[in-house]
């Protein structure tokens, strides 16, 4: 599917939803964004796609944020969705955290501005392209998944059939890339525990145990449960 494609479902549900908000003589409870940052290979998008099959929350993951922030003006077109007073607060928000970059402004400004655009819908979980440093409403939940050196060079050898020496190259490659894309962007350390609610580390628990430590600490969090969709 292609990126306006997508984009322009996002939008139809959003819409949809609005309307349904807006018929209702109650007003439904507001959902904070999840966000999961993690080391290559600890699991991240399994975790993200198993979140988003329970809640029913939106899972935007990696690339697909990187598309629509390659795609000119759908970052516009997905903030459009917002009232004017939302979408000025999200261009500041821009502004402000735009910082020192002098390359790929343009991708980094349309990044954070689609970023925001999904925070202020919320009922939605982000994988991967630093959102936690970006989404920074107060009850937003920010997971860090780890996992030891060695068992994710074992996965990564397993899950794309390469050899364990490859595997570990491809594991070190990764790694560097995402600190310094952090360390570029918005200045951060990737290693730095408290920029984060939560680690677990994946090698301890499995992915079912992973989830219930996930939707425990968002409710206590926000002090909102979210309704099983399963």
């Amino acid at each position: 599917m292609s990126v306006s494609k997508i984009v322009d479902k996002q939008i139809k549900e959003w819409l949809r939803q609005t309307a349904i908000l807006s018929s209702s003589l109650k007003k439904p409870p507001f959902f904070p964004l999840i966000t999961i940052s993690r080391e290559y290979g600890a699991l991240g998008t399994s975790l993200g796609k198993k979140l988003g099959n329970t809640t029913g929350f939106e899972v935007w993951d990696k690339k697909l944020l990187s598309a629509i922030s390659k795609d000119l003006g759908s970052d516009q077109k997905l903030m459009k969705t917002l009232d004017e007073r939302r979408q000025q607060a999200i261009n500041d928000a821009v502004t402000s955290l735009i910082g020192k970059v002098q390359t790929n402004v343009n991708y980094i400004e349309a990044l954070i501005r689609t970023v925001k655009t999904i925070e202020a819908h919320g009922h939605s979980i982000i994988v991967g392209r630093g959102a936690n440093y970006i989404g920074e409403k107060p009850n937003n939940l920010h997971i860090r998944l780890v996992r030891p050196f060695k068992s994710r060079v074992a996965h990564i050898a397993e899950k794309k059939g390469i050899s364990i020496h490859d595997a570990r190259n491809l594991v070190k490659t990764k790694d560097k890339e995402r600190e310094d894309y952090i360390k570029r962007f918005f200045f951060k350390d990737l290693t730095n525990e408290s920029d984060f609610d939560l680690i677990i580390n994946t090698d301890t628990f499995n992915t079912d145990q992973v989830e219930a430590m996930v939707l425990n600490a968002y409710e206590i969090k926000t002090g909102q449960k979210i309704p099983s969709k399963k």
